[in-house]
């Protein structure tokens, strides 16, 4: 009896090895460096364009909400500007696009965004204080390695 019963639970449990794989590659996309930008990662980079101005990507996989992509790609345009000794930023273009492989989907958010010094301009609605930002929005901040 015990031999069939420790059968039939290892059958059942390799049943479910599916089912585990399933919801562990489920979760959405945590805040962390894009190891290899373009090749199929998910997390943040940026682009220098000049001294002042950056390209910031967020690419997270299908299960992460756009709301969430979009936050963490404003969230990193926030670090790299008190990183350089800026005070505000202004999104200058935001792009958003879904990128479809085999087997995933990923969501990616891109905003071209330009460093500033000194109060950010309370009538334009794309400037944001980075470091009320990054006080404000960074409890939520689901962060991976």
């Amino acid at each position: 009896m015990k031999k069939t019963r420790a059968l039939h639970s290892g059958k059942a449990l390799l049943a479910a090895m599916p089912l585990f794989f399933l919801i562990a590659c489920s979760a959405q996309s945590l805040y962390a460096p894009d190891p290899e930008p373009g090749l199929g990662h998910y997390g943040y980079s940026e682009l220098p364009i000049d001294s002042s101005r950056y390209e910031v990507t967020f690419t997270g996989n299908w299960d992460t909400p756009t709301q969430t992509v979009d936050q963490y790609a404003l969230y990193r345009s926030a670090e790299l500007t008190v990183d350089h000794g800026f005070d505000y930023f202004i999104v200058e273009h935001t792009r958003h696009w879904t990128m479809k492989y085999k087997h995933r989907t990923e969501l990616v958010t891109t905003y071209k965004m330009r460093m500033y010094h000194g109060t950010r301009p309370d009538r334009n609605s794309n400037s944001y204080d980075a470091k009320s930002m990054l006080a404000v929005a960074g409890p939520t901040i689901k962060r991976g390695n």
